[in-house]
């Protein structure tokens, strides 16, 4: 019994020490902040849009009220985390991705010298895609609207007979949503309609009662989307 206390109060004095030792490293431990040189390439700290990290910022940077006449704590402040920042898009991060695009060779090209009047653009390129980017002080950095495009294309440019044309319009009303549409679903959707459309002839399409009244259906749930 006295060795099993004896060996008892060792492994106590033991984890004592160690725990001793883990504090005193914890307060002795510096934050990737404070040994940032004055030289530091920020590009490298926030290459990409990303949540703001106290222990990557060199700055005590607080957000918040003040609480009993106080200043805000420097580090576990909630308020800082709860929207997005810019810190991505600083002068120098800027300057490194121009730079890139800023040589012709390598990413852009010259525009071509014939296509000089928009008739000649619109019959070589004629289907236009339009999509939009969001910026807004929220809990999240990407905006599930940003994924929505709108896609128009004339069906003048199309090889399409009158049939294929009357049957294209009516089927696209039953599959696409301006509300809900991305890139790829879209032109997914193009192809499809286009190769549908010269399709044998079916009564479900030929009746125009019918197509009316799908229309009419769909332009209802249209007008009375959540998202409108």
């Amino acid at each position: 019994l006295k060795a099993r206390i004896s060996n008892l109060k060792l492994s106590t004095s033991v984890c004592l020490v160690y725990h001793i030792k883990y504090l005193s490293n914890l307060k002795e431990r510096v934050t990737p902040g404070q040994r940032m040189p004055v030289d530091q390439d920020w590009t490298a700290v926030y290459p990409t849009a990303a949540p703001f990290r106290q222990g990557s910022v060199p700055l005590p940077v607080r957000m918040g009220f003040p609480v009993k006449r106080g200043v805000p704590p420097e580090k576990g402040n909630l308020e800082l985390i709860k929207i997005p920042y810019f810190l991505h898009l600083t002068p120098a991060a800027i300057k490194k991705h121009c730079e890139p695009l800023k040589h012709k060779s390598t990413f852009c090209t010259e525009w071509p010298s014939a296509l000089d009047t928009d008739a000649k653009y619109d019959e070589h390129f004629p289907v236009k895609v339009k999509s939009k980017d969001y910026v807004s002080a929220g809990t999240s950095l990407r905006n599930p609207s940003a994924r929505i495009v709108h896609l128009r294309v004339k069906l003048s440019s199309l090889n399409l007979d009158d049939h294929a044309r009357k049957k294209m319009g009516t089927v696209l009303v039953l599959h696409y949503s301006c509300f809900t549409v991305i890139y790829d679903y879209a032109m997914y959707l193009l192809t499809v309609l286009y190769h549908e459309s010269w399709g044998s002839v079916d009564s479900e399409w030929t009746d125009g009662q019918a197509a009316k009244a799908i229309t009419v259906q769909k332009m209802h749930d249209t007008l009375n989307h959540p998202y409108r």
